[in-house]
């Protein structure tokens, strides 16, 4: 069983192109597959509600069959803020789901959430990274 977090360093600082290059490399890294509407389904993600969980913190999750691999992707721009719509973030914290999600994984993913709810793990996690 492979790492269930996954950490990006990013240039990008907008949103769309941040989005399709993710989406590029996920699918090379076989986590998503070809045909996929992930951007599609974070924009409706976040028409249903604030995706921020912390001040410049976005928590998009999507469950979806064209998700292969239930992954965390913690995406950061080491040097500038990340243009997202009227915001501007430190990290994006994608949770990816797949439909056949093991039971590991969704201790590993629901265990990481709740660290999410302690400021001291997401402020560390904002500097240093992934614990």
């Amino acid at each position: 069983m492979g790492k269930i977090i996954k950490e990006i360093s990013t240039n990008e600082t907008d949103k769309v192109r941040l989005l399709s290059d993710l989406e590029n490399q996920l699918i090379d890294e076989k986590i998503l597959g070809k045909q996929n509407s992930l951007k599609k389904d974070i924009e409706f993600r976040e028409e249903k509600g604030n995706l921020e969980i912390y001040p410049k913190v976005l928590l998009p999750h999507i469950k979806q069959q064209y998700v292969k691999k239930s992954k965390i992707i913690i995406i950061k721009n080491h040097s500038s803020l990340i243009k997202w719509g009227d915001q501007m973030l430190k990290v994006v914290i994608l949770v990816l789901v797949s439909n056949d999600i093991s039971e590991n994984e969704q201790k590993r993913i629901r265990i990481f959430m709740r660290d999410l709810a302690d400021e001291t793990y997401i402020n560390k996690l904002i500097e240093e990274g992934a614990m």
